[in-house]
């Protein structure tokens, strides 16, 4: 289900990787992206424990971290916020998985590298003015 946006209202972003390089390139690219406020979170768990106060409208998610993974956080997610569009990014998954997560309830799939102009557009036209 698309949201619409207020074109007043920046769309809420939330990244979580564990590739701190990766999180870095994405935040330095998103800063000048004036309609979108990126929040970065290197691991899941911090994730979650911020996501009551961030609520995004948006995630970016990893599939492959230490600790939770990105299917496990999906999962999660899910059950909490059926309307969070997920869009998972993986360096590491093959068809198989694309279709596995967008079974359990992503809306996207990205395999790094992507271009990160795409991605933008893509979120712009997610959240498009009504």
């Amino acid at each position: 289900m698309n949201k619409i946006m207020n074109s007043s209202k920046k769309i809420k972003a939330a990244l979580v990787d564990d590739s701190h390089a990766f999180c870095e390139a994405m935040q330095f690219y998103f800063n000048i992206v004036d309609e979108i406020n990126l929040v970065v979170f290197n691991n899941a768990a911090d994730f979650l424990n911020d996501y009551e106060h961030h609520s995004p409208d948006i995630l970016l998610l990893d599939l492959f971290m230490p600790g939770i993974d990105g299917m496990t956080l999906l999962q999660e997610l899910k059950k909490k916020n059926a309307n969070l569009y997920i869009i998972i990014i993986s360096g590491h998954a093959d068809k198989h998985t694309a279709y596995k997560v967008k079974k359990m309830g992503a809306n996207e799939f990205l395999s790094k590298p992507f271009n990160i102009d795409c991605l933008v557009e893509k979120i712009f036209s997610i959240f498009k003015s009504g």
